[in-house]
């Protein structure tokens, strides 16, 4: 029998085995992570727009892409995440990478993501395996100064990366601990008689080698789970995420102005490490920090620990402020503006369109974007926001209902092979033509088969593309399928793919890619 006349067969056959299987059910403090509760919406509500200039209060809802609040995202194209460890590999291989959804309204930009960034991940020296934690964030549009009493940052997420994963302080969550001398974690709480907190990227780095090259670790989610077992880890970074900075900005090595790689939770941006000196973009600086390290630990009422046991920086105790040393403030941030490009401008506070921002710093030693683990902190420290917030946070961060109102900037779905958000007959030939990186699987075929309300593979197919088209795209495909190495074999060996991911996808329209 030819293929071409078993192509029906064999898609409803996967399209079977999809339907069962969507039935088949660092070390250190747990953290959780922020969840959110997306409407049902209108399949072509989505806006579209490239290109970020300048933080405005107001986003136009008719040029949206203008706003970097909206643009800036690390969208999803399909791409899993990746590791060379296999361990690793085996979970986040199976997970959507990056930014699945961009909404937004005169108040909030709301994301979806996965959590694990399309970067090459680990090895950690951890238990924890980065997987799908379904995390939503929102980042304010009117972002605006805490008078009086700032906030501190505190432990767990301060904010999210463009690429979904989020960023912690400059704090590991461990202390020293007087009574044996040693580094603790009990429980993510302050040990009596100990003031000695835990620099994450010495403690992390140099002691456990537990950070990898992207700039990142997992911590686990409140005891939860991975779909093979593991322990569930939150991907997270403590400093500048070289693996994005690779990604958005390559080979910048201080020839540019870095673009914005995250946005904190009082909804300011956060920029890579260089700027443009001004509008002229002719020369560049590195942002420096104007904390710098203890001599030594003298002053410091007893108990504490000696420099002969823990060397200066070890714990964030040992940086001090020193006003004007850099050319950022304490909260690690600097006034700018952006180039039509997305890019940092230096500018004066007077400046219309200019507004704060935070810098990721790094130490000099880090400029070719290299994991250094010898770093010591002393130029980079903050890393990237200062012990407290500058703007009004979020305090509702960790439970988001998303308001029926937003517009949909971005949403990643099932089957959209032509990136038109429109599930239709242009998907199936861009997909028979080679267009898009994405392999078909019974999750685009569930899609396709929701869309056009049929039962059997065989009247999709026909439904997708009209008559007599239909016919000869079916030969195709049958040669095509040969060509692409019989992905069906793939999809029948990987039976839990697509299980509880699949069941959390039904959340937002349809179901989202391995999400």
């Amino acid at each position: 029998m030819r293929l071409s006349s078993l192509l029906p067969i064999l898609l409803f056959a996967v399209s079977l085995i999809h339907t069962a299987n969507s039935s088949w059910a660092h070390s250190g403090h747990d953290h959780s992570v922020p969840t959110g509760v997306w409407p049902e919406h209108d399949d072509h509500d989505e806006t579209a727009g490239t290109g970020s200039t300048l933080v405005a209060a107001v986003i136009d809802s008719a040029s949206p892409g203008s706003d970097p609040r909206v643009s800036a995202w690390k969208l999803a194209d399909g791409s899993t995440g990746t590791s060379p460890d296999s361990a690793i590999n085996n979970v986040v291989s199976n997970v959507l990478a990056d930014v699945n959804t961009v909404a937004f309204n005169s108040n909030y930009v709301f994301i979806r993501t996965t959590g694990v960034p399309s970067h090459s991940l680990g090895p950690f020296s951890n238990p924890n395996v980065p997987g799908d934690v379904d995390a939503t964030y929102r980042i304010s549009c009117n972002p605006m100064e805490q008078t009086g009493a700032k906030t501190s940052t505190g432990l767990g997420s301060i904010g999210v990366m463009v690429n979904g994963a989020g960023f912690f302080n400059a704090s590991d969550g461990t202390y020293w601990r007087p009574n044996n001398n040693g580094i603790t974690n009990p429980g993510g709480q302050q040990p009596p008689n100990s003031n000695w907190s835990t620099n994450a990227l010495w403690y992390r780095a140099v002691e456990l080698g537990g950070i990898d090259d992207g700039g990142g670790h997992p911590s686990p989610v409140n005891g939860q789970t991975n779909p093979n077992g593991s322990g569930l880890g939150f991907y997270h970074y403590h400093q500048a995420p070289f693996g994005l900075l690779d990604q958005i900005d390559p080979g910048n090595y201080g020839n540019m102005g870095s673009p914005i790689v995250g946005f904190a939770f009082d909804g300011y941006p956060v920029v890579g490490p260089f700027a443009y000196v001004d509008d002229t973009m002719t020369s560049v600086v590195q942002m420096q920090s104007s904390y710098g390290v203890h001599d030594d630990r003298l002053a410091f009422p007893d108990p504490k620990p000696t420099v002969e046991d823990y060397a200066m920086g070890s714990f964030l105790e040992d940086f001090v402020y020193n006003d004007g040393s850099g050319n950022l403030n304490e909260y690690n941030m600097a006034f700018v503006k952006f180039s039509a490009d997305g890019r940092a401008i230096l500018t004066d506070e007077s400046d219309s369109e200019g507004d704060w921002a935070y810098f990721a710093t790094i130490d000099a030693l880090d400029a070719s974007h290299s994991n250094d683990i010898t770093r010591d902190g002393s130029v980079a420290y903050p890393y990237i926001i200062g012990p407290e917030y500058y703007g009004v946070v979020d305090q509702n961060a960790g439970s988001i209902n998303v308001p029926g109102n937003v517009t949909y900037y971005f949403e990643y779905t099932d089957a959209d092979f032509n990136a038109d958000t429109n599930i239709d007959g242009g998907d199936f030939l861009a997909w028979q033509r080679g267009e898009s990186p994405d392999a078909l699987d019974s999750s685009d075929l569930l899609n396709w088969q929701n869309q056009y309300g049929v039962s059997s593979s065989a009247a999709l197919i026909a439904a997708l593309v009209p008559e007599p088209a239909s016919i000869l795209l079916l030969g195709l495909v049958g040669l095509f399928l040969i060509d692409r190495r019989l992905w069906l074999v793939t999809s029948l060996n990987s039976p839990d793919t697509l299980n509880t991911q699949t069941a959390r996808a039904t959340t937002a329209r349809g179901s989202v890619r391995r999400h």
